[in-house]
């Protein structure tokens, strides 16, 4: 008996090891799913060009060189005020974003909301229907005369729908009991919300904050449209028209006009997408400890 029992624990173990290995096998080849890609474009990015025409891609550079972004750093103060103008855009429209949408999915988490059906209502039609790019144009530009500036960078997307019901979603989970607890206490709504809500849905928050980042700083369209001072251009525009301005030369070098050039086209665009990508990439390892729990905890929630 005492045989048998050791034998079935002994094969419990061994399952759960394989189960372990085949498990951190998966793991291990999602994790160089990402890497790759990331150590690919650093390679490209310090590879000469001629390596490059003669030879195509690799992981590993046989020669490093750093004239991609000694071409793209030619001007740096074009490339520092770009930096400027996203940073700025980035977090001012991140505070005031996550602010608005904090405060509007408090109401609509409490059940004593008496508009909380109407006012959900309108937020899900605007996730179906929209004005239109004219009319928010002539609002943009005539009506609030913000176009040209870097508020209209901002406010289109100030406040976004699937932001409000995630958060909500989060908020929702508060105990009542505690609702009661700070009213008993004397407690203000201003007081409940600042002082228990917002510290409970910490990973909420930050996991909001984080899309909220995101959709800023990678926002290309708004500039496009309502932007043509060139000092108020964010670093994705700035990098989208130098892509534009390699992918000409590219394809029409050696034609009349346009002579053979020595410009390190490849390189040049794979070190923009460093460039244009390093800060998140320092604020998602920031975020990473309540970014993983809040989806975590978003999904179980789901």
């Amino acid at each position: 008996m005492i045989m048998a029992k050791r034998m079935k624990t002994a094969n419990l173990n061994q399952t759960r090891l394989c189960y372990r290995i085949v498990l951190g096998a998966i793991l291990l080849f999602f994790c160089l799913a990402c890497i790759i890609p990331f150590v690919l474009v650093i390679s490209i990015s310090l590879t000469p060009q001629n390596i490059i025409d003669s030879n195509g891609f690799s992981l590993f550079p046989k020669r490093v060189t750093f004239e991609a972004y000694q071409y793209l750093f030619k001007f740096p103060e074009t490339i520092i005020r770009a930096y400027g103008v996203s940073f700025f855009v980035t977090i001012v429209g991140t505070v005031l974003n996550l602010v608005l949408t904090a405060t509007l999915a408090y109401p609509l988490s409490r059940v004593d909301f008496k508009h909380r059906g109407k006012v959900s209502l309108y937020l899900f039609i605007t996730m179906i229907f929209s004005g239109g790019l004219v009319p928010s144009y002539i609002l943009m530009t005539q009506y609030l005369n913000i176009g040209n500036t870097l508020w209209v960078l901002i406010l289109p997307s100030l406040v976004v729908p699937n932001n409000v019901f995630l958060l909500r979603m989060f908020m929702q989970e508060t105990p009542s009991g505690i609702y009661e607890s700070a009213r008993l206490d004397g407690a203000s709504e201003y007081r409940i919300f600042t002082d228990i809500v917002l510290p409970i849905v910490k990973p909420g928050l930050a996991t909001v904050g984080m899309f909220i980042v995101l959709m800023y700083w990678n926002d290309v369209i708004n500039a496009r449209i309502y932007i043509t001072d060139k000092d108020l251009l964010p670093l994705q525009n700035l990098m989208d028209q130098f892509t534009q301005y390699i992918e000409y030369i590219k394809q029409n070098a050696g034609t009349p006009g346009m002579p053979l050039t020595d410009v390190p086209s490849d390189p040049i665009l794979f070190a923009m997408c460093l460039v244009a990508a390093g800060p998140m990439l320092f604020v998602f390892m920031f975020f990473q400890k309540y970014f993983v729990s809040g989806l975590t905890m978003g999904a179980m929630k789901g």
